[in-house]
């Protein structure tokens, strides 16, 4: 059971108008799942509240964070070790080595039942264990059809709420026919959130802003995702339209080593929010992006403060897809997505911003615990059975609740089928179709068809497998499930735990000198 209300004690980093922190605070929560009201010191408790427990968190309280730019289904997947310097993304992604190294492994746990349910148990999780309340970009398949997953966490593509207006997302460059021309014209005219990769790479990437310019395709509705080729007066007509940006540095930084212009970004008054991207070229989750903001903004001389960068996961966050009145701030009739931080360090952001996973005191979606440390978590799920994870070396606990499409799939389970199958692509392939064909044969109806769909497949792979995948190299068998948080530098490397993605990191060739050392410091270094 969860509880039907309750309190929240600690430093409360509202994300309100008035940016107000309120220490010593209480957020109350009812049993709907939104927030009744947010108390100062002096302020008395409502008589309705009189009787509810009050959980001490001896922390910093924050809206739950806001990941407007993700590929999820691709989270399991380990950092590519980035061939070469790119100026677009339509050439890495036709590239025979991202065909090889992450297409190709994709294709077969993307088709099978139990692999797919695994993949997005497992990279959910992932984010909410690093405080990701609310994301973007899960698309998958069932015999209904295509849909987007609805979990453990809020999905802006399948809010399934009145209040929460539903975004669309097109990966794909515009098609630059008649009909491609409308069909991007209706959607940004009847959708109030359209996500759309804009400009993603150099300067020859901003033939595709270009595009929507001549056919007069900018609209307020427009979330331009990466907007990395745009020139300051570029950046200043989105602004002027009304449209918004999402910015992903580490990912620019990985595949094109350049990030966007922060100062022109800016000047412009565009709102701007922060996203992942993926795993393979991005982030593990929002606290290792906002270390990278952080970096690239010093870095830059851009005046983007540590509250700036906070808003661009919150509040900005929210705005850009105007559910700012449900969600990005603590405020009364808000839902309670919270996030709360061990401590309170001085700054309130830059305490967010330093934060590492396992500094995660409780991550919240509607009112109910999800992640966090043990005894806030049974507090909130009393006489539940929790599932233990630890992160970092600290002991959190997991509700992620019943899921009719994941059959109560835990963590640990998904986590040890997908390190079974990465181990062994070939082999697991081969007995998932012929499982998969012998529950066919004795009943259609009751074969597996739970599969992903990847949001930027840009055309079918062609039977990858059986075809040997590409003629100049062997089919990758076995590749390393990537880790759900960013291990201690030197307690991995000592401990041989997740060492591999700090070689990986280390190894890339497009990171600007210094990032990786400060990611280094910033984990454990």
């Amino acid at each position: 059971m969860n509880l039907s209300r309750y309190v929240l004690r600690g430093r409360i980093v509202t994300m309100n108008r008035n940016r107000e922190v309120i220490d010593d605070g209480r957020l109350l929560v009812k049993k709907d799942g939104t927030i009744a009201a947010v108390l100062r010191p002096a302020d008395n408790m409502p008589p309705t509240f009189s009787d509810a427990p009050v959980l001490e968190t001896g922390g910093s309280i924050y809206p739950g964070l806001i990941d407007l730019h993700n590929h999820f289904a691709f989270d399991a997947m380990p950092l590519w070790p980035v061939p070469k310097k790119y100026e677009l993304r339509e050439t890495w992604m036709g590239s025979a080595a991202y065909q090889h190294d992450l297409v190709a492994p994709m294709a077969i746990l993307k088709q099978h039942g139990t692999s797919a349910k695994a993949i997005v148990r497992y990279v959910e999780t992932k984010a909410l264990i690093g405080g990701t309340t609310t994301g973007q970009g899960m698309l998958t398949s069932n015999m209904k059809g295509q849909h987007w997953f609805k979990g453990a966490m809020r999905n802006v593509e399948v809010p399934d709420d009145p209040d929460l207006p539903r975004a669309r997302t097109l990966v794909p460059n515009l098609r630059k026919t008649a009909d491609g021309i409308e069909e991007f014209r209706t959607a940004v005219e009847t959708t109030l959130s359209y996500f759309y990769h804009l400009a993603e790479g150099g300067k020859r990437a901003r033939v595709h802003y270009l595009d929507l310019v001549e056919h007069d395709l900018i609209r307020p509705s427009l979330v331009g995702i990466h907007a990395l080729g745009l020139t300051g007066d570029d950046l200043g007509a989105l602004a002027r339209a009304g449209a918004k940006i999402v910015w992903s540095p580490f990912s620019n930084l990985l595949l094109y080593g350049e990030a966007l212009d922060l100062a022109a970004v800016m000047a412009s008054g565009l709102q701007v929010a922060l996203g992942c991207d993926w795993s393979p070229t991005g982030s593990k989750n929002l606290l290792e992006e906002l270390k990278v903001a952080r970096w690239v903004a010093a870095r830059s001389g851009a005046a983007v403060s540590d509250r700036a960068l906070v808003e661009m996961v919150t509040t900005g966050a929210a705005h850009a897809i105007y559910w700012h009145t449900r969600v990005g701030r603590l405020i009364p009739d808000t839902y309670a997505d919270v996030l709360i931080i061990q401590g309170t360090g001085a700054d309130p952001y830059a305490h967010l911003i330093d934060a590492t996973e396992d500094r995660i005191s409780l991550v919240i979606v509607g009112g109910q615990g999800r992640y966090g440390d043990p005894a806030l978590m049974q507090a909130l799920h009393p006489g539940e059975a929790l599932e233990d994870v630890t992160v970092r070396g600290a002991d959190k606990r997991l509700y992620l609740g019943a899921d009719t499409e994941l059959d109560g799939l835990s963590f640990d389970q998904a986590q040890k089928t997908l390190k079974l199958a990465m181990s062994d692509l070939a082999g697991f392939h081969k007995e998932q179709a012929e499982l998969e064909g012998s529950i066919a044969a004795d009943s259609p109806r009751a074969a597996e068809d739970f599969t992903l769909v990847l949001d930027n497949d840009w055309a079918e792979v062609e039977d990858l497998v059986s075809a040997g995948l590409f003629a100049d190299k062997e089919p990758l068998n076995s590749v390393p499930l990537d880790a759900p948080f960013v291990a201690p530098f030197v307690a991995s490397v000592a401990a041989g735990s997740d060492a591999e993605y700090w070689q990986r990191l280390t190894g890339q060739v497009n990171l600007p000198a210094g990032l990786a050392a400060a990611l280094k410091t910033a984990y454990g270094g």
